[in-house]
């Protein structure tokens, strides 16, 4: 199988290589992009056939490169001006003419089929030839099958190609009377545009139906209303005609006056039925015909008195009453009450800010500053003893430091040198050192 095809300067491929897989590989592509290239690279690859058309233009030298998968490696080349070339596994092969080297038909076994005098190319077909052995004449078919062990399997290619091409005229039959009965169907629906824009005008014009309809249904409502407004005017032009024969009303006077007369004629009905009630009250007493005592008609006639005066006081009270307006509505007090809670605090918070007042207006005035500029002078003074105090202190330290140093050099010295090397005496730290007061003094020579 072939594993590997690389055109180099082949016809319209400047270097192209394919890699065919396992099973059948399609080329696909648009018209004139080089697919028939290869079929015609093979060809001449294995025939050696005429190549004069194939060198790329303004190139030297074309090739076509073919690989195995058994590892055979197959190179035909072609200059501008010369014969082809094969390289087959490094060995090259030229000077051919029109023939092939037998080892490239030992590698690819892709060579043309003999039969007596005719020879028949069964791994080619050219794009515009007709299938394998249809365009032959029948006596060289017969001569192929003759010779041919796969005889049978051409045949029945031969009637499966026969079967289709029935199958295909049957299938142009069936189609082309689907496309005259379509063609028919399309004339008889010619008329639907038509229709179309008929509906469309139709569907317009019922929409304007809608609305006209609509507004027809307004009117007849505006027209009831107007009717029924019509009969109310008419009743009112008869109710206005009736009163326009009557007369004027008389003007009202003061009223004030009359309602005073009113009230001092209640009041003396009231006075005229309270003597009546009197007089039938003393009426039903009776009095015998010998008074021994008269206390019980005092008492009687100063009860009715108390109950008159008691009735006077009520008169007077319920006239007092009736001039009164009604109490105004109460409110939510929960707001007043929270306002007066408010006052109760502010209240207090003011008591005790006068108390507070109070007390600190008994307090002294607080005193006056005296003049801290001395003050802060000697505090600046002591500060600048303090840090010469410092500085003395160390210095006195050092030469206490430098003192006890020099005592212990002195002792190392006495212990080295015992008696004094100018006079011979005893040597000791005070006598080379001497007191405290007059250091060097315990110990001097002339």
């Amino acid at each position: 199988m072939i594993k590997r095809i690389e055109l180099v300067n082949f016809m319209s491929h400047a270097r192209t290589v394919i890699e065919p897989d396992a099973g059948l590989t399609v080329l696909v592509g648009p018209n004139n992009c080089g697919k028939s290239a290869f079929v015609t690279a093979l060809q001449i690859l294995c025939h050696n056939a005429k190549s004069n058309y194939v060198l790329r233009h303004d190139e030297k030298q074309c090739e076509v490169i073919v690989e195995t998968d058994d590892g055979h490696i197959v190179n035909w080349s072609k200059k501008k001006s010369g014969s082809p070339k094969y390289i087959i596994n490094g060995e090259p092969f030229d000077r051919l003419r029109q023939g092939v080297p037998q080892q490239l038909l030992d590698v690819l076994r892709m060579s043309k089929v003999t039969c007596e005098k005719d020879q028949f190319d069964i791994h080619f077909g050219e794009q515009k030839s007709p299938v394998f052995l249809l365009n032959d004449s029948g006596k060289a078919a017969a001569q192929f099958f003759a010779s041919s062990s796969d005889a049978i399997r051409l045949v029945e290619m031969q009637d499966r190609h026969k079967a289709k091409v029935r199958d295909s005229k049957r299938d142009h039959a069936r189609l082309s009377d689907e496309k005259h009965q379509l063609t028919e169907d399309l004339k008889a629906l010619a008329p639907l545009d038509k229709l179309e824009s008929k509906l469309t005008d139709c569907e317009t014009q019922f929409t304007s139906i809608q609305q006209s309809t609509q507004e027809l249904q307004q009117i007849q409502t505006l027209i009831r209303e107007i009717e029924s407004l019509n009969l109310t005017l008419e009743k009112q032009n008869a109710i206005h005609e009736s009163l326009a024969d009557l007369k004027q009303p008389p003007v009202l006077s003061d009223t004030a006056t009359l309602d005073q007369l009113i009230t001092s004629m209640h009041k003396a009905s009231f006075e005229s039925r309270l003597t009546t009630a009197k007089a039938e009250t003393l009426s039903t007493l009776s009095v015998p015909p010998e008074i021994q005592d008269e206390s019980t008609i005092s008492i009687t006639i100063a009860n009715l008195k108390r109950c008159h005066q008691q009735l006077k006081i009520h008169s007077s009270t319920a006239q007092a009453l009736e001039n009164l307006t009604n109490p105004p509505e109460l409110s939510d007090e929960l707001e007043l009450s929270k306002f007066v809670n408010h006052l109760q605090r502010a209240s207090e918070q003011l008591m005790r800010v006068e108390t507070r007042f109070g007390v600190l207006n008994e307090l002294a005035p607080a005193p006056e500053m005296a003049n801290c500029d001395p003050l802060n002078s000697l505090l600046s003074e002591c500060k600048i003893a303090e840090k010469q105090i410092s500085k003395s202190t160390n210095l006195l330290r050092n030469i206490e430091d430098s003192l006890a140093q020099l005592n212990s050099e002195v002792e190392s010295w006495v212990k080295d040198n015992p008696s004094c090397p100018t006079c011979g005496s005893e040597t000791t730290v005070n006598q080379l050192i001497g007191s405290g007061n007059n250091p060097g003094a315990g110990h001097s020579h002339d």
